[in-house]
């Protein structure tokens, strides 16, 4: 099954499409926006796995963070090689997908930049990895930090989201505009 229907006159228009097009992977910097990609993905049945880096004070509290919420395996261990491994037992159903959302991500950066990389490049790829079977495999990411970069060479670029792209747009063109005249 394909993920998406190339003949549905809707898919350019959907969330989904415009952030798995670039990779799996969409930065949010403002809530307002992450709230209403959050609502998009409900109604589109998709299941949200929603993790808040401010709890988090030591990777292991990440780690016991990621198995409950993403609901893996008892004997997933303290890793990442493991989580790649125990993420093909996650919810991701065909009608809809899943979407993981961390909140306050630029936390996670600025306490451990490769971790929070590496994670980045583990989530992208088990995305790819579902995608191959139908399946949909979101990753949003928020930061309050506006320079959060990411070092790596496994994933793709990190794109802002739709909504903050079409507003930043917006901006330009209307200074744009203005120093023209």
């Amino acid at each position: 099954m394909a993920v998406f229907d190339e003949l549905d006159p809707e898919r350019p228009n959907r969330l989904d499409w415009k952030i798995l097009r670039d990779g799996a992977i969409s930065l949010y910097f403002d809530s307002n926006a992450l709230e209403e990609a959050c609502a998009w993905f409900c109604e589109h049945n998709y299941h949200l796995y929603m993790f808040d880096c401010t709890q988090w004070r030591t990777q292991k509290d990440f780690y016991d963070a990621a198995i409950t919420i993403l609901h893996l395996p008892d004997y997933c261990g303290d890793n990442l090689d493991s989580i790649k491994d125990c993420l093909w037992s996650m919810e991701v159903p065909q009608e809809g997908g899943a979407a993981i959302i961390f909140s306050r991500f630029d936390i996670l950066w600025q306490q451990w930049p490769i971790f929070s990389s590496n994670l980045l490049d583990v989530l992208e790829e088990q995305s790819r990895g579902f995608l191959l079977f139908g399946r949909r495999l979101i990753v949003l990411i928020q930061s309050d930090y506006p320079d959060i970069s990411f070092q790596t060479t496994k994933i793709r670029h990190i794109a802002l989201n739709p909504a903050e792209q079409l507003m930043r747009t917006r901006e330009v063109l209307k200074k744009t505009q203005q120093s023209t005249k």
